[in-house]
Protein backbone atom coordinates (compact mmCIF):
# COMPACT_ATOMS: atom_id res chain seq x y z
CA UNK A 1 0.00 0.00 0.00
CA UNK A 2 1.22 3.51 -0.76
CA UNK A 3 2.52 5.67 2.08
CA UNK A 4 0.29 8.65 1.30
CA UNK A 5 -2.80 6.46 1.47
CA UNK A 6 -1.81 5.37 4.96
CA UNK A 7 -0.89 8.84 6.16
CA UNK A 8 -4.20 10.22 4.90
CA UNK A 9 -6.14 8.44 7.66
CA UNK A 10 -4.15 9.87 10.59
CA UNK A 11 -6.25 12.25 12.67
CA UNK A 12 -5.20 15.90 12.37
CA UNK A 13 -2.77 15.39 9.49
CA UNK A 14 -3.34 17.90 6.68
CA UNK A 15 -3.03 17.14 3.00
CA UNK A 16 -0.20 19.66 2.71
CA UNK A 17 1.90 17.74 5.22
CA UNK A 18 1.19 14.45 3.49
CA UNK A 19 2.44 15.79 0.15
CA UNK A 20 5.82 16.52 1.75
CA UNK A 21 6.54 12.78 1.88
CA UNK A 22 7.57 10.50 -0.97
CA UNK A 23 4.77 8.22 -2.08
CA UNK A 24 6.59 4.94 -1.51
CA UNK A 25 5.26 1.40 -1.20
CA UNK A 26 4.76 0.16 2.36
CA UNK A 27 5.02 -3.59 2.78
CA UNK A 28 4.23 -3.92 6.48
CA UNK A 29 3.82 -2.29 9.88
CA UNK A 30 5.52 -2.93 13.22
CA UNK A 31 6.02 -1.27 16.59
CA UNK A 32 8.68 -3.84 17.54
CA UNK A 33 12.02 -2.96 15.95
CA UNK A 34 13.02 -6.64 15.97
CA UNK A 35 10.12 -7.50 13.64
CA UNK A 36 10.78 -4.71 11.16
CA UNK A 37 11.62 -5.73 7.58
CA UNK A 38 12.51 -3.84 4.44
CA UNK A 39 9.71 -1.53 3.38
CA UNK A 40 8.00 -1.38 6.80
CA UNK A 41 6.64 1.56 8.76
CA UNK A 42 7.98 1.53 12.31
CA UNK A 43 5.80 3.09 15.02
CA UNK A 44 7.78 4.39 17.99
CA UNK A 45 5.39 3.97 20.91
CA UNK A 46 5.99 5.33 24.40
CA UNK A 47 5.26 2.54 26.86
CA UNK A 48 5.23 2.14 30.63
CA UNK A 49 8.68 0.57 30.77
CA UNK A 50 10.12 0.94 27.25
CA UNK A 51 10.21 3.88 24.86
CA UNK A 52 10.00 2.93 21.20
CA UNK A 53 11.91 6.07 20.22
CA UNK A 54 15.02 4.43 21.69
CA UNK A 55 14.76 1.67 19.08
CA UNK A 56 14.38 3.78 15.94
CA UNK A 57 18.00 3.17 14.88
CA UNK A 58 17.46 -0.58 15.22
CA UNK A 59 14.32 -0.34 13.09
CA UNK A 60 16.21 1.57 10.40
CA UNK A 61 18.98 -1.03 10.38
CA UNK A 62 16.35 -3.70 9.84
CA UNK A 63 14.99 -1.92 6.79
CA UNK A 64 12.29 0.48 7.96
CA UNK A 65 11.29 2.85 5.16
CA UNK A 66 9.37 5.24 7.37
CA UNK A 67 9.03 6.02 11.08
CA UNK A 68 6.15 7.57 13.00
CA UNK A 69 6.67 8.82 16.55
CA UNK A 70 5.84 11.56 19.04
CA UNK A 71 9.25 13.16 19.68
CA UNK A 72 11.66 15.31 17.74
CA UNK A 73 14.34 13.07 16.23
CA UNK A 74 17.39 14.77 14.71
CA UNK A 75 19.33 11.80 13.33
CA UNK A 76 16.76 10.58 10.81
CA UNK A 77 16.11 12.25 7.41
CA UNK A 78 13.02 14.44 7.59
CA UNK A 79 11.39 12.70 4.61
CA UNK A 80 11.47 9.40 6.58
CA UNK A 81 9.98 10.60 9.87
CA UNK A 82 6.59 11.93 10.90
CA UNK A 83 5.91 13.37 14.32
CA UNK A 84 2.30 12.98 15.48
CA UNK A 85 0.39 13.93 18.63
CA UNK A 86 -0.60 10.36 19.44
CA UNK A 87 1.36 7.48 17.91
CA UNK A 88 -0.92 4.80 19.38
CA UNK A 89 -4.00 6.35 17.84
CA UNK A 90 -2.12 6.70 14.55
CA UNK A 91 -1.14 3.01 14.76
CA UNK A 92 -4.82 2.05 15.08
CA UNK A 93 -5.79 4.22 12.13
CA UNK A 94 -2.96 3.12 9.85
CA UNK A 95 -3.32 -0.57 10.76
CA UNK A 96 -7.03 -0.54 9.94
CA UNK A 97 -6.33 1.10 6.58
CA UNK A 98 -3.44 -1.26 5.77
CA UNK A 99 -5.64 -4.33 6.33
CA UNK A 100 -8.56 -2.77 4.44
CA UNK A 101 -10.75 -2.13 7.50
CA UNK A 102 -11.53 -5.77 8.34
CA UNK A 103 -13.50 -4.82 11.47
CA UNK A 104 -16.22 -3.32 9.26
CA UNK A 105 -16.84 -6.76 7.75
CA UNK A 106 -17.38 -8.43 11.12
CA UNK A 107 -19.90 -8.29 13.94
CA UNK A 108 -17.84 -7.37 17.00
CA UNK A 109 -19.02 -7.59 20.60
CA UNK A 110 -16.98 -6.09 23.43
CA UNK A 111 -17.19 -6.74 27.16
CA UNK A 112 -15.64 -4.39 29.70
CA UNK A 113 -15.65 -4.11 33.49
CA UNK A 114 -13.37 -4.69 36.44
CA UNK A 115 -14.51 -8.29 36.90
CA UNK A 116 -16.48 -10.76 34.83
CA UNK A 117 -15.13 -9.89 31.37
CA UNK A 118 -13.68 -13.31 30.61
CA UNK A 119 -16.67 -15.35 31.75
CA UNK A 120 -19.16 -13.06 30.02
CA UNK A 121 -17.30 -13.35 26.71
CA UNK A 122 -17.23 -17.14 27.05
CA UNK A 123 -21.00 -17.17 27.69
CA UNK A 124 -21.75 -14.93 24.69
CA UNK A 125 -19.46 -17.04 22.52
CA UNK A 126 -21.26 -20.22 23.62
CA UNK A 127 -24.65 -18.64 22.87
CA UNK A 128 -23.53 -17.58 19.39
CA UNK A 129 -22.19 -21.06 18.68
CA UNK A 130 -25.52 -22.53 19.81
CA UNK A 131 -27.06 -20.13 17.28
CA UNK A 132 -24.94 -21.74 14.57
CA UNK A 133 -22.52 -18.85 14.14
CA UNK A 134 -18.77 -19.06 13.51
CA UNK A 135 -16.94 -17.05 16.16
CA UNK A 136 -13.58 -15.83 17.35
CA UNK A 137 -12.96 -15.34 21.08
CA UNK A 138 -10.31 -12.85 22.19
CA UNK A 139 -9.26 -12.23 25.77
CA UNK A 140 -7.22 -12.98 28.86
CA UNK A 141 -7.09 -16.77 28.66
CA UNK A 142 -6.38 -17.09 24.94
CA UNK A 143 -7.24 -15.79 21.50
CA UNK A 144 -9.17 -18.34 19.46
CA UNK A 145 -9.77 -17.69 15.77
CA UNK A 146 -11.54 -20.67 14.31
CA UNK A 147 -9.45 -23.68 15.34
CA UNK A 148 -6.30 -21.59 15.83
CA UNK A 149 -5.39 -20.66 19.42
CA UNK A 150 -2.70 -18.20 20.52
CA UNK A 151 -1.72 -16.66 23.85
CA UNK A 152 -0.76 -13.15 24.91
CA UNK A 153 0.02 -11.21 28.07
CA UNK A 154 -2.50 -8.53 27.10
CA UNK A 155 -6.22 -8.83 27.83
CA UNK A 156 -6.83 -6.89 24.61
CA UNK A 157 -4.42 -7.11 21.70
CA UNK A 158 -2.59 -4.04 20.37
CA UNK A 159 -4.40 -2.43 17.43
CA UNK A 160 -1.99 -3.85 14.84
CA UNK A 161 -2.52 -7.43 16.05
CA UNK A 162 -6.26 -6.84 16.33
CA UNK A 163 -6.48 -5.88 12.67
CA UNK A 164 -4.38 -8.90 11.74
CA UNK A 165 -6.74 -11.13 13.73
CA UNK A 166 -9.82 -9.49 12.18
CA UNK A 167 -8.35 -10.07 8.71
CA UNK A 168 -7.62 -13.72 9.51
CA UNK A 169 -11.14 -14.16 10.88
CA UNK A 170 -12.61 -13.00 7.58
CA UNK A 171 -10.43 -15.50 5.71
CA UNK A 172 -11.78 -18.27 7.96
CA UNK A 173 -15.38 -17.30 7.32
CA UNK A 174 -15.98 -16.06 10.86
CA UNK A 175 -18.95 -13.76 11.41
CA UNK A 176 -18.71 -12.74 15.08
CA UNK A 177 -15.82 -11.56 17.22
CA UNK A 178 -16.39 -11.66 21.00
CA UNK A 179 -13.65 -9.86 22.89
CA UNK A 180 -12.65 -8.54 26.27
CA UNK A 181 -11.95 -4.80 26.21
CA UNK A 182 -9.69 -3.66 29.03
CA UNK A 183 -9.36 -0.14 30.38
CA UNK A 184 -5.71 -0.26 29.27
CA UNK A 185 -6.84 -0.98 25.71
CA UNK A 186 -9.38 1.84 25.78
CA UNK A 187 -6.96 4.42 27.17
CA UNK A 188 -4.17 3.31 24.82
CA UNK A 189 -6.29 3.46 21.63
CA UNK A 190 -6.02 -0.27 20.88
CA UNK A 191 -9.69 -0.42 19.85
CA UNK A 192 -9.81 3.08 18.36
CA UNK A 193 -12.22 3.06 15.43
CA UNK A 194 -13.47 -0.50 15.97
CA UNK A 195 -17.22 -0.51 15.08
CA UNK A 196 -18.65 -2.57 17.92
CA UNK A 197 -22.07 -4.06 17.28
CA UNK A 198 -22.68 -4.48 21.00
CA UNK A 199 -21.03 -4.07 24.37
CA UNK A 200 -21.58 -5.28 27.94
CA UNK A 201 -20.64 -3.39 31.10
CA UNK A 202 -20.20 -5.86 33.97
CA UNK A 203 -19.16 -3.63 36.90
CA UNK A 204 -16.44 -1.29 38.06
CA UNK A 205 -14.40 -1.12 41.28
CA UNK A 206 -11.17 0.54 42.38
CA UNK A 207 -8.49 -1.01 40.18
CA UNK A 208 -5.57 -0.18 37.88
CA UNK A 209 -4.72 3.10 39.57
CA UNK A 210 -1.10 2.44 38.60
CA UNK A 211 -2.23 3.47 35.09
CA UNK A 212 -5.31 5.63 35.56
CA UNK A 213 -4.22 7.39 38.79
CA UNK A 214 -7.78 7.74 40.11
CA UNK A 215 -11.27 6.28 39.83
CA UNK A 216 -12.59 9.11 37.66
CA UNK A 217 -10.03 8.41 34.94
CA UNK A 218 -10.69 4.67 35.21
CA UNK A 219 -14.44 5.18 34.76
CA UNK A 220 -13.87 7.50 31.79
CA UNK A 221 -11.69 4.86 30.14
CA UNK A 222 -14.40 2.22 30.53
CA UNK A 223 -17.05 4.64 29.31
CA UNK A 224 -15.23 5.30 26.04
CA UNK A 225 -16.32 1.89 24.73
CA UNK A 226 -19.97 2.92 25.09
CA UNK A 227 -19.43 6.45 23.82
CA UNK A 228 -17.99 4.94 20.63
CA UNK A 229 -21.08 2.83 19.92
CA UNK A 230 -23.40 3.86 17.10
CA UNK A 231 -27.16 4.45 17.30
CA UNK A 232 -27.65 1.06 15.67
CA UNK A 233 -25.57 -0.86 18.20
CA UNK A 234 -26.55 -2.35 21.55
CA UNK A 235 -25.38 -1.74 25.12
CA UNK A 236 -26.14 -4.04 28.03
CA UNK A 237 -25.42 -2.45 31.42
CA UNK A 238 -25.37 -3.63 35.03
CA UNK A 239 -28.19 -1.74 36.73
CA UNK A 240 -26.86 -2.59 40.20
CA UNK A 241 -23.59 -0.76 39.62
CA UNK A 242 -23.91 2.86 40.77
CA UNK A 243 -21.81 4.08 37.84
CA UNK A 244 -24.12 2.71 35.17
CA UNK A 245 -26.08 5.96 35.02
CA UNK A 246 -22.87 7.79 34.07
CA UNK A 247 -22.33 5.42 31.17
CA UNK A 248 -26.00 5.41 30.08
CA UNK A 249 -25.99 9.19 29.72
CA UNK A 250 -23.03 9.01 27.36
CA UNK A 251 -23.86 6.18 24.99
CA UNK A 252 -25.95 6.62 21.85
CA UNK A 253 -26.58 2.87 21.62
CA UNK A 254 -29.85 1.04 22.19
CA UNK A 255 -29.74 0.25 25.92
CA UNK A 256 -30.88 -2.64 28.08
CA UNK A 257 -30.03 -3.21 31.72
CA UNK A 258 -29.71 -6.25 33.95
CA UNK A 259 -29.55 -6.72 37.70
CA UNK A 260 -30.84 -8.22 40.91
CA UNK A 261 -31.56 -5.32 43.25
CA UNK A 262 -32.35 -2.31 41.03
CA UNK A 263 -35.00 -1.70 38.38
CA UNK A 264 -33.69 -3.41 35.24
CA UNK A 265 -34.84 -4.61 31.84
CA UNK A 266 -33.78 -8.18 32.66
CA UNK A 267 -33.53 -9.55 36.18
CA UNK A 268 -33.20 -12.88 38.00
CA UNK A 269 -35.63 -14.55 40.38
CA UNK A 270 -35.90 -17.92 42.11
CA UNK A 271 -32.13 -18.23 42.47
CA UNK A 272 -30.82 -21.51 43.87
CA UNK A 273 -27.09 -21.73 44.59
CA UNK A 274 -25.00 -24.89 44.74
CA UNK A 275 -21.26 -25.37 45.19
CA UNK A 276 -20.99 -26.46 41.56
CA UNK A 277 -23.55 -24.24 39.89
CA UNK A 278 -26.70 -22.17 40.06
CA UNK A 279 -30.27 -22.27 38.78
CA UNK A 280 -32.51 -19.25 38.30
CA UNK A 281 -35.17 -17.68 36.11
CA UNK A 282 -34.80 -14.57 33.96
CA UNK A 283 -37.68 -12.11 33.87
CA UNK A 284 -38.44 -9.02 31.81
CA UNK A 285 -41.17 -6.60 32.87
CA UNK A 286 -42.67 -9.17 35.28
CA UNK A 287 -42.85 -11.76 32.50
CA UNK A 288 -40.90 -15.01 32.64
CA UNK A 289 -38.34 -15.19 29.83
CA UNK A 290 -36.32 -18.36 30.46
CA UNK A 291 -34.95 -20.77 33.04
CA UNK A 292 -31.20 -21.07 33.48
CA UNK A 293 -29.29 -24.12 34.72
CA UNK A 294 -25.51 -23.82 34.75
CA UNK A 295 -22.36 -25.18 36.32
CA UNK A 296 -21.13 -21.59 36.68
CA UNK A 297 -21.63 -20.90 40.38
CA UNK A 298 -21.96 -17.80 42.51
CA UNK A 299 -23.94 -14.59 42.44
CA UNK A 300 -21.40 -12.93 40.16
CA UNK A 301 -22.07 -15.56 37.51
CA UNK A 302 -25.76 -14.75 37.74
CA UNK A 303 -24.72 -11.22 36.74
CA UNK A 304 -22.43 -12.50 33.98
CA UNK A 305 -25.19 -14.67 32.54
CA UNK A 306 -27.72 -11.83 32.76
CA UNK A 307 -25.34 -9.52 30.91
CA UNK A 308 -24.62 -12.06 28.19
CA UNK A 309 -28.27 -13.07 27.85
CA UNK A 310 -29.60 -9.52 27.72
CA UNK A 311 -27.21 -8.56 24.94
CA UNK A 312 -27.90 -11.78 23.03
CA UNK A 313 -31.64 -11.21 23.19
CA UNK A 314 -31.11 -7.64 22.00
CA UNK A 315 -29.27 -9.06 18.99
CA UNK A 316 -32.36 -11.10 18.14
CA UNK A 317 -31.12 -14.51 19.25
CA UNK A 318 -34.06 -16.75 20.23
CA UNK A 319 -34.75 -17.36 23.91
CA UNK A 320 -34.34 -21.13 23.69
CA UNK A 321 -30.97 -20.69 21.96
CA UNK A 322 -29.73 -18.36 24.68
CA UNK A 323 -30.69 -20.83 27.42
CA UNK A 324 -29.07 -23.69 25.52
CA UNK A 325 -25.89 -21.69 24.93
CA UNK A 326 -25.56 -20.95 28.65
CA UNK A 327 -26.12 -24.59 29.56
CA UNK A 328 -23.61 -25.80 26.97
CA UNK A 329 -20.78 -23.87 28.66
CA UNK A 330 -19.46 -26.22 31.32
CA UNK A 331 -16.88 -23.86 32.75
CA UNK A 332 -14.25 -21.23 32.09
CA UNK A 333 -10.57 -22.09 32.71
CA UNK A 334 -9.44 -20.71 36.05
CA UNK A 335 -12.78 -19.14 36.90
CA UNK A 336 -14.54 -20.78 39.85
CA UNK A 337 -13.21 -24.22 38.95
CA UNK A 338 -14.22 -26.84 41.50
CA UNK A 339 -11.53 -29.50 41.30
CA UNK A 340 -11.95 -33.19 42.12
CA UNK A 341 -8.83 -35.29 42.61
CA UNK A 342 -10.26 -37.75 45.11
CA UNK A 343 -9.72 -35.42 48.08
CA UNK A 344 -12.34 -35.20 50.84
CA UNK A 345 -12.33 -31.40 51.01
CA UNK A 346 -13.50 -28.82 48.47
CA UNK A 347 -10.81 -27.37 46.23
CA UNK A 348 -11.47 -24.27 44.12
CA UNK A 349 -9.27 -22.28 41.74
CA UNK A 350 -10.35 -18.75 40.84
CA UNK A 351 -8.74 -15.79 39.07
CA UNK A 352 -9.97 -13.30 41.69
CA UNK A 353 -7.11 -10.85 42.13
CA UNK A 354 -8.73 -7.71 43.54
CA UNK A 355 -11.07 -6.81 46.39
CA UNK A 356 -14.21 -7.05 44.27
CA UNK A 357 -13.40 -10.49 42.84
CA UNK A 358 -12.20 -11.89 46.16
CA UNK A 359 -15.31 -10.69 47.96
CA UNK A 360 -17.62 -12.46 45.52
CA UNK A 361 -15.82 -15.80 45.37
CA UNK A 362 -15.38 -15.91 49.15
CA UNK A 363 -19.01 -14.93 49.76
CA UNK A 364 -20.01 -17.71 47.38
CA UNK A 365 -17.87 -20.38 49.05
CA UNK A 366 -18.57 -19.50 52.69
CA UNK A 367 -22.16 -20.87 52.84
CA UNK A 368 -21.03 -24.12 51.20
CA UNK A 369 -18.18 -24.67 53.66
CA UNK A 370 -19.24 -26.31 56.94
CA UNK A 371 -15.60 -26.55 58.00
CA UNK A 372 -12.75 -24.12 57.53
CA UNK A 373 -12.24 -21.85 54.52
CA UNK A 374 -8.50 -21.77 53.77
CA UNK A 375 -7.40 -19.15 51.24
CA UNK A 376 -4.15 -18.57 49.38
CA UNK A 377 -3.73 -15.24 47.62
CA UNK A 378 -1.02 -12.80 46.57
CA UNK A 379 -0.71 -9.28 45.24
CA UNK A 380 0.77 -8.48 41.84
CA UNK A 381 3.97 -6.49 41.68
CA UNK A 382 4.07 -3.16 39.82
CA UNK A 383 0.34 -2.75 40.40
CA UNK A 384 -1.69 -0.46 42.63
CA UNK A 385 -0.24 -0.83 46.14
CA UNK A 386 -3.25 0.68 47.88
CA UNK A 387 -5.43 -2.34 47.08
CA UNK A 388 -3.13 -4.85 48.80
CA UNK A 389 -4.29 -4.36 52.42
CA UNK A 390 -7.89 -4.11 51.22
CA UNK A 391 -7.54 -7.51 49.55
CA UNK A 392 -6.12 -9.00 52.74
CA UNK A 393 -8.93 -7.48 54.75
CA UNK A 394 -11.69 -9.14 52.74
CA UNK A 395 -9.81 -12.46 52.61
CA UNK A 396 -9.27 -12.48 56.36
CA UNK A 397 -12.87 -11.57 57.13
CA UNK A 398 -14.22 -14.55 55.22
CA UNK A 399 -11.43 -17.10 55.71
CA UNK A 400 -10.54 -19.18 58.73
CA UNK A 401 -6.91 -19.43 57.69
CA UNK A 402 -5.00 -17.23 55.26
CA UNK A 403 -1.74 -17.80 53.42
CA UNK A 404 -0.25 -14.72 51.80
CA UNK A 405 1.88 -15.81 48.87
CA UNK A 406 3.05 -14.45 45.50
CA UNK A 407 1.22 -13.43 42.34
CA UNK A 408 3.61 -12.25 39.61
CA UNK A 409 5.95 -10.09 41.73
CA UNK A 410 7.60 -8.70 38.59
CA UNK A 411 10.34 -6.25 39.61
CA UNK A 412 9.11 -5.85 43.20
CA UNK A 413 10.47 -7.79 46.16
CA UNK A 414 7.80 -10.46 46.84
CA UNK A 415 8.16 -9.91 50.58
CA UNK A 416 7.33 -6.23 50.13
CA UNK A 417 4.05 -7.05 48.38
CA UNK A 418 3.24 -9.60 51.10
CA UNK A 419 4.01 -7.13 53.88
CA UNK A 420 1.79 -4.52 52.21
CA UNK A 421 -1.05 -7.04 52.22
CA UNK A 422 -0.35 -8.16 55.76
CA UNK A 423 -1.37 -4.72 57.04
CA UNK A 424 -4.96 -5.48 56.10
CA UNK A 425 -5.40 -8.68 58.11
CA UNK A 426 -8.26 -8.05 60.55
CA UNK A 427 -7.21 -8.09 64.25
CA UNK A 428 -9.19 -11.20 65.19
CA UNK A 429 -7.35 -13.26 62.55
CA UNK A 430 -3.82 -12.23 63.57
CA UNK A 431 -3.09 -15.77 64.74
CA UNK A 432 -4.64 -17.38 61.68
CA UNK A 433 -2.38 -16.41 58.81
CA UNK A 434 1.16 -16.81 57.57
CA UNK A 435 3.35 -15.67 54.69
CA UNK A 436 4.71 -18.38 52.37
CA UNK A 437 6.27 -16.74 49.33
CA UNK A 438 6.90 -19.99 47.44
CA UNK A 439 3.44 -20.51 45.99
CA UNK A 440 3.98 -24.23 45.48
CA UNK A 441 4.83 -24.66 49.15
CA UNK A 442 1.86 -22.46 50.06
CA UNK A 443 -0.46 -24.82 48.18
CA UNK A 444 1.22 -27.80 49.81
CA UNK A 445 0.61 -26.29 53.26
CA UNK A 446 -3.04 -25.48 52.56
CA UNK A 447 -3.77 -28.98 51.27
CA UNK A 448 -1.98 -30.62 54.19
CA UNK A 449 -4.21 -28.63 56.58
CA UNK A 450 -7.51 -29.38 54.87
CA UNK A 451 -9.96 -31.86 56.31
CA UNK A 452 -13.40 -33.14 55.26
CA UNK A 453 -15.84 -30.21 55.16
CA UNK A 454 -13.11 -27.64 54.52
CA UNK A 455 -12.65 -25.58 51.37
CA UNK A 456 -9.28 -24.57 49.96
CA UNK A 457 -9.38 -21.55 47.65
CA UNK A 458 -6.42 -20.84 45.38
CA UNK A 459 -7.05 -17.25 44.35
CA UNK A 460 -5.44 -14.90 41.88
CA UNK A 461 -3.64 -17.02 39.29
CA UNK A 462 -6.56 -18.80 37.65
CA UNK A 463 -5.41 -20.48 34.41
CA UNK A 464 -1.98 -18.79 34.33
CA UNK A 465 1.00 -21.06 33.81
CA UNK A 466 3.85 -18.86 34.95
CA UNK A 467 5.14 -16.65 37.73
CA UNK A 468 6.87 -13.49 36.56
CA UNK A 469 9.85 -12.25 38.59
CA UNK A 470 12.29 -9.42 37.92
CA UNK A 471 14.99 -11.68 36.50
CA UNK A 472 13.12 -14.81 35.48
CA UNK A 473 9.84 -16.43 34.53
CA UNK A 474 9.08 -19.83 36.07
CA UNK A 475 6.36 -22.38 35.36
CA UNK A 476 3.46 -22.37 37.77
CA UNK A 477 -0.15 -23.45 37.48
CA UNK A 478 -2.27 -23.59 40.64
CA UNK A 479 -4.52 -26.34 39.34
CA UNK A 480 -1.68 -28.62 38.25
CA UNK A 481 0.40 -28.04 41.39
CA UNK A 482 -2.61 -28.88 43.57
CA UNK A 483 -3.26 -32.04 41.57
CA UNK A 484 0.34 -33.19 41.94
CA UNK A 485 0.35 -32.50 45.67
CA UNK A 486 -2.88 -34.43 46.25
CA UNK A 487 -1.77 -37.32 44.01
CA UNK A 488 1.66 -37.44 45.64
CA UNK A 489 3.50 -36.59 42.41
CA UNK A 490 6.68 -34.52 42.23
CA UNK A 491 6.21 -30.95 41.06
CA UNK A 492 9.73 -29.53 41.10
Amino acid sequence: MRLRELLSVITGLSGRIIKDYQDIDILGISYDSRKVKKGYIFFALSGTFLDGHNFIKDALKNGASFVIGEKDIDYIPSHMYLKVDNARRALSEVSAKFYNYPAKKLKIIGVTGTNGKTTTTFIIDSILQAYGKKTALLGTIYNRVGDEVSYTHHTTLESLELNQVFSKAIEKGIEYIVMEVSSHALSMYRVWGVPFLGAVFTNIANEHFELHKNFENYLKAKTYLFESLSHNSFASLNADDPNTSYIMERTPAKKTTFGLFSPATFYAKHIRYFLGGVEFSIFKEEKHVMDISTTLGGIYNVYNILGAASLSLSLGIPVETVARGVKNLKGVPGRYEVLHYGQKFNLVVDFAHNYHGLYHILATLRPHTPGRLITIFGCGGERDKTKRPVMAEVVSKFSDYIIISTDNPRSEDPMDTAKDAEKGIVPWKKDNYEIILDRKKAIEKAISMAREGDTVLLAGKGPEEEQVYKDRVIWHNDKEVARRVIMGEAYD
